[in-house]
């Protein structure tokens, strides 16, 4: 984890204030773009600035986990040399470390939200907390997923940020599920991020009550089949390289 937390921005001069911008950004550009189309000021009760912002730091809380635990096998083939070092440890550090950066920079976005009077306080402080850590346990199994397929079939590198972007855009991070038809919400329901972004909005919000039926439970069931499928395949990547 020492070792990370030195290399992560070692070429970066904005070093982990970048962990803070790039959030910020995002939240700003869909903020402006949904004010060019003339969106409504607020959804429900949440202030669009709020909106945005639960959206999208709980689709980071995701997506950042699961990139840069993607990257421990390739950053940690020292380390692996060594017999009492394995690639699970490395996928541990990582998720920590991250977790840990996004759950500040999360808390520190929101705050500033709130701070320029754009929105106000979780009704269900637990619940924010709970469905966010779900979500980086889904970061972290996605990643090691993607970590083991990816040394196994290479190909597979260039697919998964198609995916990623797939997610992204059926995350409801930046508009309103509630406003497409029932039948789309029907599947974008698969999505377990999908699941977490409306549950931290529901858990911040006094009024905002989902029409459907979202589960901290699937997340989490997401979560350890991905992980479980990444041990499995961490076997055949070991017994490849021992050439059995």
């Amino acid at each position: 984890m020492l070792r990370e937390m030195l290399l992560r921005y070692k070429t970066s001069k904005l070093g982990y204030l970048w962990s803070i911008i790039d959030p910020s950004l995002q939240i700003a550009v869909w903020y402006i773009i949904w004010m060019v189309l003339r969106a409504p000021k607020q959804f429900h009760d949440m202030p669009m600035p709020l909106f945005l912002g639960t959206g999208i730091v709980a689709y980071f809380c995701f997506k950042n986990v699961a990139a840069y635990v993607l990257g421990a096998v390739n950053s940690s083939r020292a380390l692996l040399q060594f017999p009492m070092v394995k690639q699970i440890d490395a996928f541990i550090s990582r998720f920590i470390l991250e977790s840990c950066t996004i759950m500040v920079v999360g808390f520190l976005t929101l705050v500033l939200v709130i701070l320029f009077d754009y929105g106000f306080f979780p009704r269900d402080a637990i619940g924010v907390i709970s469905t966010t850590f779900s979500l980086l346990l889904l970061g972290l199994g996605f990643g090691a997923f993607n970590a083991m397929l990816t040394s196994l079939w290479p190909v597979y590198g260039k697919l998964h940020p198609v995916l990623n972007r797939f997610l992204f855009f059926t995350s409801g991070a930046f508009m309103p599920v509630e406003h497409l038809p029932l039948a789309a919400r029907e599947y974008l329901q698969w999505n377990p991020v999908l699941n977490g972004v409306e549950l931290v909005r529901s858990s911040w919000s006094y009024v905002y009550n989902p029409s459907m039926d979202y589960s901290r439970g699937y997340i989490l069931l997401w979560a350890a089949g991905l992980f479980l499928v990444a041990l499995l395949l961490d076997k055949r990547v070991l017994q490849e390289e021992l050439g059995e």
